[in-house]
């Protein structure tokens, strides 16, 4: 037995096995001790990354919400401006205003409406023309004319209409 252990003791092939063997097994335990950190930073980087993810999936629908509410705000805006883009210019109101002007001094002066129309609409333009310079223009800027309030010569409409009824009865 004991020429078996020499034979293994002083063998330089058992001797360098042997050597081998014990490198392989330190570097064995090292790779062991290196995975598992490895083990461990990869499961702090997979919980890094599903916060990440999850905070972003929150983020995504919130932009998407967003964006959703922004689309109805946008068509709203556009369904407005296409509203105001439609208002009468001033031209148009000018003129709105003589024939308004013009419809309730014919009220007022003669019930046969058609005979007169031109005359009056001359009368309108003249005083809407005297209107638009001094003051006037300025208070009409601000507060624009009512087309339904009634005029100086509709009170006398009003009267004379009441005459006129008791003179026929």
């Amino acid at each position: 037995m004991q020429s078996l252990t020499d034979l293994l003791v002083n063998n330089p092939f058992v001797q360098g096995l042997v050597l081998g063997l014990a490198v392989a097994a330190i570097a064995w335990l090292q790779g062991i001790v290196k995975n598992g950190k490895l083990n461990k930073e990869v499961n702090k980087l997979k919980d890094g990354l599903n916060a990440q993810i999850s905070t972003s999936a929150q983020n995504n629908a919130q932009y998407i919400r967003e964006n959703e509410e922004m689309k109805k705000k946008l068509a709203n805006m556009e369904m407005t401006l296409a509203t105001l883009s439609q208002k009468p210019k001033r031209a148009e109101l000018k003129t709105l205003y003589v024939y308004d002007k013009a419809v309730h001094l014919m009220y007022a002066r003669t019930p046969g409406f058609a005979t007169a129309w031109e005359s009056v609409i001359k009368e309108a333009e003249q005083e809407v023309a005297k209107a638009e310079s001094g003051l006037i223009p300025l208070m009409k800027k601000v507060f624009h004319p009512s087309l339904s309030a009634k005029t100086e010569s509709d009170d006398t409409v009003t009267e004379t209409d009441t005459e006129r009824s008791e003179e026929v009865e």
